[in-house]
């Protein structure tokens, strides 16, 4: 099975990094390491309790969560999994 490394910053005390969905989902189909460094992780998720997402290199790839009632800030990931609804364009 192919190894995934994965961590988690700027989420909240007592965070479940095991527990979470993504790291569940993930699990059925990869070998999945969590990091306590976020630089040396695939694939980083960040929260809204913190910026140290911002600080990370730019080529790190980083996926937004929130079930917060926040309008995510598009630059800071590639990735975004909120609850709040986005429109662009005409779309």
């Amino acid at each position: 099975m192919q190894k995934v490394k994965i961590a988690f910053v700027d989420f909240w005390d007592n965070f479940d990094k095991e527990g979470f969905v993504c790291t569940r989902v993930l699990a059925r189909h990869f070998d999945v390491e969590i990091m306590a460094d976020a630089n040396e992780a695939d694939y980083v998720f960040y929260s809204v309790n913190g910026d140290s997402h911002w600080f990370l290199p730019p080529e790190k790839i980083k996926i937004f969560y929130t079930g917060e009632a926040v309008t995510p800030d598009f630059n800071g990931g590639r990735v975004v999994a909120a609850s709040h609804n986005a429109h662009y364009g005409h779309i």
